[in-house]
Protein backbone atom coordinates (compact mmCIF):
# COMPACT_ATOMS: atom_id res chain seq x y z
CA UNK A 1 0.00 0.00 0.00
CA UNK A 2 1.34 3.53 -1.13
CA UNK A 3 0.83 6.21 1.69
CA UNK A 4 0.91 9.90 0.50
CA UNK A 5 1.85 12.65 2.58
CA UNK A 6 -1.01 15.25 2.61
CA UNK A 7 -1.84 18.54 4.36
CA UNK A 8 -3.75 18.93 7.79
CA UNK A 9 -6.37 19.88 6.42
CA UNK A 10 -9.72 17.53 5.98
CA UNK A 11 -10.46 16.77 1.92
CA UNK A 12 -14.58 16.28 0.73
CA UNK A 13 -14.18 12.49 -0.73
CA UNK A 14 -11.89 9.77 -0.12
CA UNK A 15 -10.82 7.44 -3.19
CA UNK A 16 -9.60 3.70 -2.60
CA UNK A 17 -7.89 2.34 -5.57
CA UNK A 18 -6.61 -1.44 -6.43
CA UNK A 19 -5.67 -2.83 -10.14
CA UNK A 20 -2.92 -5.06 -10.02
CA UNK A 21 -0.87 -3.43 -12.45
CA UNK A 22 2.76 -3.61 -14.04
CA UNK A 23 2.99 0.11 -12.45
CA UNK A 24 4.03 1.11 -8.75
CA UNK A 25 1.01 1.82 -6.34
CA UNK A 26 3.26 5.12 -5.21
CA UNK A 27 4.04 6.88 -8.25
CA UNK A 28 0.53 5.56 -9.65
CA UNK A 29 -0.88 7.60 -6.17
CA UNK A 30 1.75 10.33 -6.89
CA UNK A 31 0.80 10.83 -10.19
CA UNK A 32 -3.31 10.94 -9.93
CA UNK A 33 -3.61 13.21 -6.71
CA UNK A 34 -1.74 15.88 -8.26
CA UNK A 35 -4.72 16.13 -10.54
CA UNK A 36 -7.43 15.02 -8.29
CA UNK A 37 -8.17 17.75 -6.39
CA UNK A 38 -10.14 17.60 -3.19
CA UNK A 39 -10.45 14.17 -3.26
CA UNK A 40 -7.58 11.83 -1.48
CA UNK A 41 -6.51 9.20 -3.33
CA UNK A 42 -5.29 5.86 -1.73
CA UNK A 43 -3.57 3.16 -4.36
CA UNK A 44 -3.14 -0.43 -2.74
CA UNK A 45 -0.24 -3.09 -4.40
CA UNK A 46 -2.73 -5.65 -2.24
CA UNK A 47 -6.09 -6.73 -2.34
CA UNK A 48 -5.94 -7.78 1.53
CA UNK A 49 -4.66 -4.53 2.27
CA UNK A 50 -7.06 -2.61 0.04
CA UNK A 51 -10.18 -4.70 1.42
CA UNK A 52 -8.88 -4.56 5.18
CA UNK A 53 -8.72 -0.59 4.96
CA UNK A 54 -12.11 -0.12 2.42
CA UNK A 55 -14.19 -1.98 5.35
CA UNK A 56 -12.48 -0.29 7.87
CA UNK A 57 -12.40 3.50 6.83
CA UNK A 58 -15.44 3.28 3.88
CA UNK A 59 -14.13 5.45 1.38
CA UNK A 60 -16.64 7.24 -0.52
CA UNK A 61 -15.52 5.47 -3.53
CA UNK A 62 -13.94 2.09 -4.86
CA UNK A 63 -12.11 1.39 -7.87
CA UNK A 64 -10.78 -2.47 -8.20
CA UNK A 65 -10.66 -5.12 -10.83
CA UNK A 66 -13.75 -6.30 -11.63
CA UNK A 67 -14.35 -9.03 -13.68
CA UNK A 68 -16.21 -11.82 -12.14
CA UNK A 69 -15.70 -10.69 -8.87
CA UNK A 70 -18.01 -9.09 -6.32
CA UNK A 71 -17.41 -5.12 -4.71
CA UNK A 72 -17.28 -4.73 -0.54
CA UNK A 73 -20.65 -4.55 1.10
CA UNK A 74 -22.63 -1.09 0.75
CA UNK A 75 -21.13 -0.15 -2.36
CA UNK A 76 -23.15 -0.16 -5.88
CA UNK A 77 -21.46 -0.13 -9.09
CA UNK A 78 -21.54 2.90 -10.69
CA UNK A 79 -19.24 2.79 -13.70
CA UNK A 80 -17.75 -0.11 -15.56
CA UNK A 81 -14.58 -0.10 -17.65
CA UNK A 82 -14.36 -1.95 -20.96
CA UNK A 83 -11.05 -2.54 -23.45
CA UNK A 84 -11.68 0.14 -25.99
CA UNK A 85 -14.26 -0.35 -28.40
CA UNK A 86 -16.46 -2.01 -26.00
CA UNK A 87 -14.65 -5.06 -25.71
CA UNK A 88 -14.31 -7.31 -22.76
CA UNK A 89 -11.52 -8.24 -21.12
CA UNK A 90 -9.88 -11.48 -22.46
CA UNK A 91 -7.44 -14.13 -20.61
CA UNK A 92 -5.04 -16.41 -21.64
CA UNK A 93 -2.93 -19.15 -20.18
CA UNK A 94 0.39 -18.17 -20.61
CA UNK A 95 3.23 -21.23 -20.70
CA UNK A 96 6.65 -21.93 -21.72
CA UNK A 97 7.30 -23.40 -25.22
CA UNK A 98 4.29 -25.32 -25.61
CA UNK A 99 0.59 -24.00 -25.12
CA UNK A 100 -1.33 -25.46 -22.34
CA UNK A 101 -5.16 -27.22 -22.78
CA UNK A 102 -6.82 -26.19 -19.54
CA UNK A 103 -8.59 -30.09 -20.48
CA UNK A 104 -5.29 -31.60 -19.46
CA UNK A 105 -4.53 -30.37 -16.13
CA UNK A 106 -4.22 -32.73 -13.28
CA UNK A 107 -3.96 -32.80 -9.49
CA UNK A 108 -0.35 -32.34 -9.49
CA UNK A 109 -0.01 -29.36 -12.32
CA UNK A 110 -0.03 -26.24 -11.03
CA UNK A 111 -1.43 -22.56 -12.34
CA UNK A 112 -0.56 -19.39 -11.04
CA UNK A 113 -2.69 -16.42 -10.67
CA UNK A 114 -2.39 -12.90 -9.19
CA UNK A 115 -5.01 -12.93 -5.72
CA UNK A 116 -6.88 -9.90 -6.46
CA UNK A 117 -10.59 -10.88 -4.95
CA UNK A 118 -11.66 -12.87 -1.63
CA UNK A 119 -10.58 -16.99 -1.91
CA UNK A 120 -13.56 -17.71 -2.26
CA UNK A 121 -14.11 -15.60 -5.29
CA UNK A 122 -10.97 -16.59 -6.74
CA UNK A 123 -11.26 -20.22 -6.51
CA UNK A 124 -14.57 -19.88 -8.48
CA UNK A 125 -13.38 -17.17 -11.00
CA UNK A 126 -9.74 -19.82 -11.58
CA UNK A 127 -12.21 -23.02 -11.58
CA UNK A 128 -14.39 -21.59 -14.17
CA UNK A 129 -11.73 -20.52 -16.47
CA UNK A 130 -9.46 -23.61 -16.20
CA UNK A 131 -11.40 -26.45 -14.32
CA UNK A 132 -10.76 -27.29 -10.22
CA UNK A 133 -8.78 -29.78 -10.89
CA UNK A 134 -5.04 -28.40 -10.95
CA UNK A 135 -3.34 -26.58 -8.05
CA UNK A 136 -3.34 -22.73 -7.78
CA UNK A 137 -0.87 -20.71 -6.70
CA UNK A 138 -1.55 -17.38 -5.70
CA UNK A 139 1.23 -14.82 -6.27
CA UNK A 140 -0.03 -10.76 -5.28
CA UNK A 141 1.70 -8.94 -7.69
CA UNK A 142 1.57 -9.32 -11.70
CA UNK A 143 5.57 -9.56 -12.12
CA UNK A 144 5.43 -12.37 -9.52
CA UNK A 145 3.83 -14.51 -12.43
CA UNK A 146 6.99 -15.01 -14.11
CA UNK A 147 9.75 -16.64 -11.85
CA UNK A 148 6.67 -19.33 -11.45
CA UNK A 149 7.23 -20.01 -15.47
CA UNK A 150 10.98 -19.55 -15.11
CA UNK A 151 12.05 -21.78 -12.33
CA UNK A 152 8.75 -24.38 -13.26
CA UNK A 153 6.99 -24.66 -10.33
CA UNK A 154 3.75 -23.47 -12.67
CA UNK A 155 3.04 -25.10 -15.71
CA UNK A 156 1.82 -22.25 -16.90
CA UNK A 157 -0.20 -19.00 -15.27
CA UNK A 158 -3.28 -17.16 -15.60
CA UNK A 159 -2.85 -13.59 -17.23
CA UNK A 160 -5.02 -10.25 -19.12
CA UNK A 161 -4.52 -10.75 -22.82
CA UNK A 162 -3.68 -7.17 -22.40
CA UNK A 163 -0.57 -7.75 -20.28
CA UNK A 164 1.02 -10.16 -22.46
CA UNK A 165 3.51 -7.52 -23.89
CA UNK A 166 4.83 -6.69 -20.54
CA UNK A 167 5.62 -10.56 -20.06
CA UNK A 168 7.02 -10.42 -23.41
CA UNK A 169 9.45 -7.52 -22.74
CA UNK A 170 10.82 -9.18 -19.41
CA UNK A 171 11.05 -12.67 -20.57
CA UNK A 172 13.88 -14.26 -23.61
CA UNK A 173 11.65 -17.77 -22.61
CA UNK A 174 9.82 -18.98 -25.78
CA UNK A 175 6.80 -17.52 -24.24
CA UNK A 176 3.17 -19.48 -26.04
CA UNK A 177 -0.49 -18.85 -24.72
CA UNK A 178 -3.60 -20.50 -24.66
CA UNK A 179 -6.90 -18.19 -24.92
CA UNK A 180 -9.15 -18.71 -22.31
CA UNK A 181 -12.76 -18.55 -22.82
CA UNK A 182 -13.96 -16.10 -19.66
CA UNK A 183 -14.14 -12.75 -20.10
CA UNK A 184 -15.31 -9.71 -18.13
CA UNK A 185 -14.68 -5.69 -17.26
CA UNK A 186 -11.66 -4.51 -17.25
CA UNK A 187 -12.49 -2.65 -13.51
CA UNK A 188 -15.37 -1.23 -11.66
CA UNK A 189 -15.73 1.79 -9.79
CA UNK A 190 -18.53 1.71 -6.97
CA UNK A 191 -19.84 4.26 -4.23
CA UNK A 192 -21.41 4.16 -1.43
CA UNK A 193 -25.63 5.21 -1.83
CA UNK A 194 -25.45 7.80 -4.80
CA UNK A 195 -22.41 9.61 -3.20
CA UNK A 196 -18.84 10.88 -4.71
CA UNK A 197 -19.50 12.21 -8.23
CA UNK A 198 -16.02 14.07 -7.75
CA UNK A 199 -14.31 10.60 -6.35
CA UNK A 200 -15.89 9.02 -9.47
CA UNK A 201 -14.91 11.56 -11.99
CA UNK A 202 -11.08 10.92 -10.27
CA UNK A 203 -11.28 7.46 -10.90
CA UNK A 204 -12.21 7.53 -14.55
CA UNK A 205 -9.35 10.07 -15.32
CA UNK A 206 -6.51 7.29 -14.08
CA UNK A 207 -7.06 6.12 -17.39
CA UNK A 208 -6.22 9.36 -18.51
CA UNK A 209 -3.45 10.67 -16.30
CA UNK A 210 -1.60 7.48 -16.15
CA UNK A 211 -2.63 5.10 -19.70
CA UNK A 212 -0.27 2.08 -18.46
CA UNK A 213 -2.23 1.57 -15.23
CA UNK A 214 -5.01 -0.14 -16.82
CA UNK A 215 -4.42 0.01 -20.17
CA UNK A 216 -6.23 1.30 -22.92
CA UNK A 217 -10.11 1.55 -22.22
CA UNK A 218 -13.74 3.41 -22.08
CA UNK A 219 -15.97 4.06 -19.28
CA UNK A 220 -19.81 2.92 -19.25
CA UNK A 221 -22.56 3.20 -16.98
Amino acid sequence: MATLSLPAYSFAENLYVYYPSTLKPNIVQQKIQASAGDVTVTVFGKYSDFSMKAATDKPDAILLKAEKTQVLAGYSVVQSALRTGGQPEKYVLLSVDKPVDPASLTATMTIGVVDYNSREVMQSFVGTMIGKTAKVKYVTKVEDLLPLLTFQMAQGVVIAESDLAFFKSKSTQNLVTTPLKVTGNVAVVATKGGASGKSMQVAKKLTEVMPGFMGSVQWKN
